[in-house]
């Protein structure tokens, strides 16, 4: 389940917040960028139509992790 992604990515950040760590460095996922043509993807491309449940949670693990 896709659900996954979310609660063992927060588990992370918990785990990095509880033993102040200061930086983590994640690999997201390509699927992120949805059906973008643009190729190389940036980080700066607009992320706001995935295509798929897996790509909405691997969104939401990089906001999380901005928010920290």
């Amino acid at each position: 389940m896709h659900i996954y992604n979310i609660v063992g990515f927060v588990n992370v950040l918990e785990c990095c917040r509880d033993n102040n760590i200061q930086h983590l460095e994640c690999a997201s996922s390509s699927s992120v960028y949805g059906a973008n043509s643009k190729i190389p993807f940036s980080e700066e491309d607009r992320v706001d139509n995935p295509v798929s449940l897996y790509a909405a949670t691997k969104k939401s693990n990089e906001l999380m992790a901005y928010t920290l």
